[in-house]
């Protein structure tokens, strides 16, 4: 029995590579910004934004364990 050769796919490469970039800078940064929302974010705004930046937090959180 032989087997066919691999063929390389680019856009299967370029989708992991984003996704690993993603997971190496982009997800550091956004929870850097959200863990840093009260400095940011004016104070009457506060009460909305901290659970939405724990929501946002806890989601990339989730999705960077599993993938």
């Amino acid at each position: 029995m032989v087997d066919k050769p691999v063929v390389y796919d680019w856009k299967i490469g370029l989708k992991k590579t984003a996704k690993n970039v993603a997971v190496m800078f982009g997800a550091p940064a956004v929870l850097y910004v959200l863990a840093n929302v009260a400095d940011i974010v004016p104070k009457e705004w506060l009460v909305w934004a901290v659970p939405l930046s724990g929501a946002v937090s806890y989601a990339v959180k989730n999705y960077i364990e599993n993938h």
